[in-house]
Parts: structure tokens; sequence; C-alpha cells
């Protein structure tokens, strides 16, 4: 038995074939999902009693026991073993206990070892495997965060939409794409955030495109639209807009507006935090205030870890905050982090050069100099 938060679902319904890893390399992730009920439903009827699924809420001690039917942002329907169908708000949902697949605990077990290849490759085997349209979206989101952390962010960005267009609450929002660092977009990934931002019938895949195109000829496009959605009534896509805007923003933030900016993070739910926290942290460092800058960057590697791509820059850049203003001792500590703990990350290679620089005796500070 495997134990799990909220999960997202609402059926998709599109063509039936079967999908290859090729197929998806040169058709788009959107594929993945084309099996997804003509033989899942079926299948998932005839295993229904071999399910045994645990629920537990929030509001009760007492578990209950049957077969989860479906599950949304919303809500989450069991089947009782007396035949009852009870459906429950997911807000109410403390976690839950369901039968997993091999591959699925293969791609669990490869993906926590950082083998996001071989992760993707067991995902997508129990994508294929899985009979109940409940938890395939779930290994999608998986998928997505697979392909995020390869940098294949067209392929990340599309499988989560396949999520989020099916169940717009999912509570797997968390893997969207976004873009926090910066730095240069490929010219497919620019073709496609333009694909992506023309979808105005879907505010995540505007916020998906603008995102992506920030930094570059189409920013003022990509900041019009953040603003826009900065009204959307998605809580969620309205402080995540704020908080790119906020990109354009932070080399002239005064601290008033970084104290605001972390009164509206507030008000995000905590999956969805990381982001915005790191660019607080980057306009505290801007303003050359160490302290600040490494207390709200921290909060990425030792709370809000989901992404340890981002976590792993967010704790080098505090580590680069305190070097700045010559506090060497938390500065080594910070980096020997990265170094150890997020080894298998670019920052990783940063880290470990400024921790040599650090250790390097300085010139004149030799035994015996004159």
């Amino acid at each position: 038995m495997n134990q799990h938060g909220p999960v997202s679902a609402r059926p998709l319904r599109l063509p039936h074939l079967f999908v290859t890893r090729r197929c998806i390399a040169i058709c788009g992730v959107a594929l993945l999902a084309v099996s997804w009920l003509h033989e899942g439903v079926g299948r998932a009827q005839n295993r229904e009693e071999e399910a045994g699924d645990t629920v537990v809420f929030k509001s009760s001690t007492i578990p209950f026991r049957g077969t989860i039917v479906e599950y949304t942002g919303e809500t989450i329907t069991i089947r009782l073993k007396n035949g009852k169908t009870r459906s429950f708000p997911s807000s109410d949902l403390l976690r839950f206990e369901t039968k997993r697949s091999d591959a699925w605990l293969e791609a669990v077990e490869h993906y926590e070892a950082h083998e996001y290849i071989l992760a993707a490759s067991d995902f997508e085997r129990a994508f294929e495997q899985e009979p109940r349209a409940w938890v395939r979206r779930e290994i999608l989101a998986r998928l997505a965060w697979c392909y995020r952390l390869q940098r294949k962010l067209v392929e990340a960005g599309e499988t989560f939409l396949l999520v989020y267009e099916n169940d717009a609450n999912t509570p797997f929002f968390s893997a969207i794409p976004l873009e926090w660092i910066g730095g240069e977009t490929s010219p497919g990934l620019t073709e496609r955030a333009r694909q992506w931002i023309a979808r105005e019938q879907s505010s995540a895949a505007v916020l998906l495109g603008a995102s992506h195109l920030l930094a570059g000829p189409d920013r003022a496009t990509a900041i019009e639209k953040l603003k826009g959605l900065t009204k959307d009534p998605d809580r969620r896509i309205a402080i995540l807009a704020a908080a790119q805007v906020w990109r354009t923003q932070v080399a002239t933030a005064d601290e008033d507006a970084l104290g605001r900016w972390e009164q509206v993070i507030r008000r995000l739910p905590s999956s969805l935090r990381a982001g915005p926290y790191y660019i607080l942290g980057k306009g505290y460092a801007l303003r050359r205030q160490p302290e600040q800058a490494a207390l709200k960057l921290l909060w990425l590697p030792m709370v809000y870890n989901e992404d340890p791509m981002l976590a792993a820059q967010a704790c080098l850049e505090a580590a680069d905050a305190l070097t700045a203003q010559g506090q060497t001792p938390g500065a080594q500590a910070l980096y020997r982090e990265v170094i150890v703990k997020y080894g298998f990350t670019p920052a990783s290679g940063a880290a470990r050069l400024q921790l040599q620089g650090l250790l390097r005796p300085k010139t004149g500070s030799r035994s015996g100099a004159s």
C-alpha cells in the first residue's frame, strides 16, 4: 500500500492509440493520454474489488474503506464496501492508501534517486498498465516533474496541461513548469510558449507561456498577459502571475514592496510558494541585506523543496549573499549543503568552485612569509 495526499481526476476523452516514447518525441507528449479510457475504464471496473482503498479525513479519525471511484481537486468519491457511494470535499482529505503497480513503485524509487530518465520510463509503463483514470492523472503529473527536472520543458508543459485541463482545481498544480531562475530560452520552447500564451481559454496555459517569454523579445506581451491574470478567479493563478511580474521588478523593489510580496506569498498553498520565495530572496540580496536574503532563500531547501533544482539554486544564492558580506563560515556551510545534498544539480558545480575560492589561502598568509 502507498500513502498519498490529494490527487486529481476528471476523465480525459481522447482517441484510443498505443503510445511509445518514440511517438512522444515525434508527436508531442499530449499523446501520452490517448489510451485514457477505452481500455482503462473497463479494466478499472473489473478490478474495483481488488483495490481495497483506505481514506482518512481531517474531520474524522475513522477511516473509510472501499474503492476510490473518482478524485478531483474538488471532491473524492468512494464506493464503500456496503455498496453505497459517498462524496467528500477533497480539502478535507488527510491521506489515502491505494494499490500501486510494480511499475509505479519502481518509478518512485528512480525518482527519489534523481534518475529522472528511468523514472519517466517507468511512469510511462505504469500509465499504460493503470486502469484507474484518477491514478493516471497522478502519473501524468509525476511525468511532468520528470520532464521538468530534465529541462524538457515543452514536454513538461504539455503534460501538465493535460492534467490541468481535465481538472482545473488539480492539487498537482505545483507540477506547472514555470520559469523562475531565468536564462536563455531555446527556440523550440519559445515557439511552444507563444502557442500556450495564445490559448486564452486556459489560464494555466497563458501563465505558462508568459513565464517562458518574459525574458525574451515577447516580454511586453508576456507582462501584459501576466497582469491580466492577476485578476483570475483562481487565486493560485492570480498570485503566481503576480510573482512572475515580480521577476521584472525585483532589481528596483524597495523594502516596503518586498514586505507586501511576502504577505501575498503566504496566501498561496505551501506547494506553490517556492518560486515566489526565490524571487523575494533575490530582492533582499539585491538590496544588500544578506541575512534577510538567506532567510527567504533557505525556505526552499528547508521547506518548499519539491523542485530540487530550484532549491539548490536558492541555497547557492543564499551562500553567495553571505559571501558578499564577508560572512564566510555561514557561506561555507551552505556551499557544502549544495554539494552534498544537491550534487546532481547544476548549482553544485558553482558551489564547489565558490567553496574552493573561500578555502584557498590568501596571498601572503602562508607560514614563514615575510
